[in-house]
């Protein structure tokens, strides 16, 4: 039993890719060589003249054609190469937006998290707020202690220029 053994599917495609641009250029070369022709076919008479332009015309579209694949191919190329430097340059913008992201958040985290432990330790209890209506920034502060605590309104200048120190770190 004999198989015919199919050649490989990239092999056929670099084999066409090969012969494209072979055959167009002898087809140009026809193209030119039928030019030639007709230059000297002036002195024909009108019935062999109207016969070879007949020709001259089809041959045209197909010599078109073929100088359509050589530079359509090469502007085609340079518009992929472009626009793969495009893609290239989106995908390393994205991958850096995405690490800024996670930087950013957690530099966020950090500082949220000293500042909430600032006001722990001053006895200040905080709450994130539920309600988007809010006119605050989201935080509710209220005493840990009764009515009559003393819990300072303000928090202290050092805590403050910890936290400011914190956040030139985080935000440079």
């Amino acid at each position: 039993m004999t198989t015919n053994p199919k050649p490989p599917k990239q092999d056929r495609s670099s084999l066409r890719e090969l012969l494209a641009p072979i055959v167009a250029l002898l087809i140009l070369l026809a193209f030119v060589a039928f030019i030639i022709y007709m230059l000297w076919l002036t002195a024909a008479e009108e019935i062999e003249w109207t016969r070879a332009v007949y020709l001259f015309s089809g041959a045209e579209a197909v010599a078109f054609a073929a100088a359509g694949f050589f530079f359509g191919s090469e502007i085609q190329r340079k518009r992929v190469e472009k626009a793969e430097e495009r893609a290239e340059d989106s995908e390393e913008r994205a991958v850096q937006a995405a690490q800024d992201v996670v930087r950013e958040e957690s530099r966020g985290k950090a500082l949220a998290e000293a500042i909430r432990a600032k006001a722990a330790a001053r006895g200040i209890k905080t709450e994130m707020s539920r309600d988007p209506e809010r006119k605050e920034a989201g935080v509710r502060l209220e005493s840990l202690g009764g009515a009559d605590s003393a819990a300072p309104d303000a928090m202290s200048q050092a805590d403050l220029v910890e936290l400011a120190e914190l956040v030139n770190r985080l935000y440079p």
